[in-house]
C-alpha cells in the first residue's frame, strides 16, 4: 500500500518526481513547473475530500502534502 502511494502524482513523492522529469524532458522546465504545482493541489484536494468521507487518516496525507507544498515554495 505504501508503494502504491509513493506513485501518486504528489511532486513529494517519486511519482510526482518521474512526472516532472518527463515533463521537462517534453514541455520544458516552466510548463513542467506548472503542471507539478496543479497535481499537488490536486492530491491534496482529493486526500481532504476522501478525509471528509469518514477517513481521518486521509487528512494526514492532505495536511503532509500541504505542509511540504508550503515548504517548497
Amino acid at each position: 500500500a505504501l508503494s502504491g502511494m509513493n506513485l501518486l502524482p504528489a511532486s513529494c513523492l517519486d511519482g510526482g518526481r518521474l512526472l516532472r522529469s518527463l515533463a521537462v524532458l517534453t514541455l520544458g522546465p516552466l510548463p513542467a513547473e506548472r503542471i507539478s504545482l496543479a497535481l499537488d493541489w490536486a492530491c491534496i484536494l482529493l486526500f481532504a475530500c476522501l478525509g471528509l468521507k469518514g477517513r481521518p487518516d486521509w487528512f494526514l496525507w492532505s495536511a503532509w502534502l500541504l505542509v511540504r507544498r508550503v515548504r517548497k515554495g
